[in-house]
């Protein structure tokens, strides 16, 4: 349970197999759609989304990923549209679908802290991307899993074994650059 991660109150399961969940009724806007409107130059969001509490949001996210870091939990997937912002002025860090769960490698941790994650059957190695151009904006799904604009260079390439705290920390990096910029840190036409 962290203030800034959307807390999810019951898992239902069949025979091993969650079949739903239920969670946090979040009302807000996500951080994707602020900076739409900031982009647009809303007059309203430019007064109420000042970079002061653009910068308080960021760094409400990097509390909510610090935490899950330490319980060894990576998200794989930040982005400003998987940001809410409550119409109370809550943050909260959302869609875990794409987490994991690191075990530190048998070595112990390293200078860097590196961990290893576990195997799982939705890891494997990747040969291509096999989806459609027009996901390039959502969130990929298999062995490359989370959402290309913000993903590290390690996950975009399948090296699911390489994926520590540092890519969610680069994609901060891309939340960082969104909110600086207005725009997202990498852009194109196809997922290439």
């Amino acid at each position: 349970a962290h203030p800034n991660i959307v807390p999810i109150y019951d898992i239902v399961w069949e025979n091993g197999v969650p079949l739903f969940y239920s969670m946090k009724l979040v009302k807000g806007r996500t951080l994707q759609a602020i900076l739409n409107d900031l982009r647009n130059h809303q007059p309203e969001v430019l007064r109420e989304f000042t970079l002061d509490r653009l910068l308080l949001i960021f760094r409400k996210v990097c509390d909510a990923l610090a935490f899950a870091h330490s319980k060894g939990v990576l998200h794989r997937d930040l982005k400003p549209e998987n940001v809410m912002v409550g119409e109370f002025g809550e943050v909260l860090v959302m869609d875990w679908g794409l987490a994991k769960r690191m075990l530190h490698s048998p070595e112990g941790n390293d200078a860097g802290g590196k961990m290893k994650s576990d195997s799982t059957a939705e890891d494997g190695p990747v040969s291509s991307f096999i989806l459609h151009p027009s996901s390039f904006q959502g969130t990929l799904q298999g062995s490359v899993m989370g959402t290309p604009q913000y993903m590290s260079p390690e996950q975009a390439q399948g090296q699911i074994d390489e994926l520590d705290e540092r890519s969610d920390i680069f994609s901060l990096g891309g939340i960082l650059y969104a909110i600086l910029t207005l725009r997202a840190p990498v852009e194109g036409k196809t997922l290439d």
